[in-house]
């Protein structure tokens, strides 16, 4: 959001003297306020406040909808991984590229699965929008995708 000082101001003026303490406060260029508001913690604590509401008051709520054409890993290009891997069966890759020893257990455990027909890590193939707790948009990446057998259907799983 720019430019909307003009709008935040007031906003952010009638929570600190009508909501942000257990009384009202009358003024705001009260010494005392002024004071108070100093404090990191309380800075903090209404910056904390403040992103949650302008969040829940400019993010618009949609369904899940999955933009632009479909993506084939098996038309993943090649790529040079200097970190840790691992040679498995159900990967569609013929080595999981992984970052950590979770992910190479969690790759493991996929590949020992029996209801898991194949897997892939992602890396940032693609992303899922949020609203976190502090009230920003941010992005989640999958990093794994496995095709999962679901009595004789095969749906997809991610972690």
């Amino acid at each position: 959001m720019t430019d909307c000082f003009q709008y935040l101001y007031p906003m952010c003026e009638d929570y600190i003297l009508n909501k942000c303490f257990e009384v009202r406060i009358e003024d705001i260029e009260k010494e005392e306020l002024r004071k108070v508001l100093r404090e990191i913690s309380i800075q903090e604590a209404i910056i904390d406040l403040l992103a949650k509401e302008i969040g829940k008051a400019t993010v618009e709520r949609k369904s899940i909808e999955v933009k632009g054409k479909a993506t084939k890993l098996s038309d993943t290009p090649k790529f040079t991984w200097r970190r840790g891997h691992i040679k498995l069966k159900k990967t569609v890759f013929n080595f999981v590229a992984t970052y950590n020893d979770f992910e190479k257990e969690f790759a493991q455990f996929l590949d020992d699965a029996e209801d898991v027909e194949a897997f892939a890590a992602l890396a940032d193939i693609f992303r899922i929008d949020y609203l976190s707790n502090t009230g920003a948009i941010r992005y989640y990446f999958p990093d794994f995708v496995a095709a999962q057998k679901v009595g004789k259907k095969r749906g997809l799983l991610d972690s």
